[in-house]
């Protein structure tokens, strides 16, 4: 996982379901989208690094897909808190498709799609 923050990236930074979670960077060039959290005395700091090539949320939870070799997915619980430890402790991942969806089963989504998507 990334902790720091992405001070050479470029892009634009987009706020996820006006939370303190953001995506970062610009899907179009190599360095890809990162995820964040924006810490109130620190300001935004990563927690995922790029390419994440996808996310969706619903009221408690944020989701990411993230694509290497094979497509990670990450699972993170919303935490408004402000302390960027907090985010970083409530993320569940990387998982397998398998395991993603079994996790999503536990936590009780039912009804789950991407709801933005990013070129790889």
């Amino acid at each position: 996982m990334l902790t720091g923050c992405f001070p050479f990236a470029d892009g634009d930074t987009e706020f996820i379901n006006e939370t303190n979670y953001y995506v970062y960077g610009e899907p179009n060039l190599d360095k890809g989208v990162h995820i964040g959290y924006e810490d109130k005395e620190w300001g935004g700091i990563g927690l995922i690094e790029a390419p994440v090539t996808a996310i969706g949320y619903s009221e408690d939870y944020i989701f990411a897909k993230r694509e290497f070799e094979k497509p990670e997915y990450f699972i993170f619980k919303v935490i408004d808190s402000g302390i960027h430890s907090d985010a970083e402790s409530n993320i569940i991942g990387p998982l397998d498709s398998l395991n993603f969806t079994s996790e999503l089963e536990a936590l009780g989504v039912d009804d789950f799609y991407w709801k933005s998507t990013f070129a790889k």
